[in-house]
């Protein structure tokens, strides 16, 4: 069975589709936002905070799966063009926590039906079962690729 499983794996470029896929979906928002100064690649981080708002930055880092830099420099821009608000922990004023704005909000709803239209689009084909289907196997590839990362940071602080 770990042969057969193998050779399905070997002959299976799963990074190819998934790269496509995230490619064709920041093209599509791109060319569906209204707002220029909103880049595609920053809307995973206004969804995740839509959701958990006045979350510090290394939370969110470590929900998404994202070093530390980055989401650093995806909040700082957010923040330059009004989309989300840092505010100094009360108890560490290193810890900045972040929530999102006004602006911000009506910019997760314009993103929100733009990623309903999308999902609609790549979906159309599949069935409901199909879709649970799907829906359950990225979850759990997702959950995979973040406990090998947090396995591999974990060696690399000792």
């Amino acid at each position: 069975m770990k042969a057969l499983r193998k050779t399905i794996i070997d002959d299976t470029d799963i990074g190819k589709y998934l790269s496509m896929l995230y490619r064709h979906n920041r093209i599509f928002i791109d060319q569906h936002l209204t707002d220029p100064n909103f880049g595609s690649g920053q809307h995973t981080f206004l969804f995740y905070l839509k959701t958990h708002d006045g979350s510090t930055q290394e939370e969110i880092s470590r929900a998404l799966g994202i070093d530390k830099a980055s989401t650093a420099r995806a909040i700082q821009k957010l923040e330059s063009h009004g989309f989300v608000i840092r505010h100094s922990d009360l108890e560490d004023r290193r810890v900045n926590h972040v929530s999102i704005t006004e602006k911000g909000d009506a910019l997760y709803s314009e993103l929100k039906s733009i990623s309903n239209q999308w999902k609609s689009i790549i979906l159309e084909s599949f069935s409901e079962q199909e879709i649970t289907l799907l829906e359950s196997s990225l979850k759990k590839l997702a959950q995979n690729s973040i406990l090998y990362r947090n396995k591999k940071e974990g060696q690399n602080d000792k």
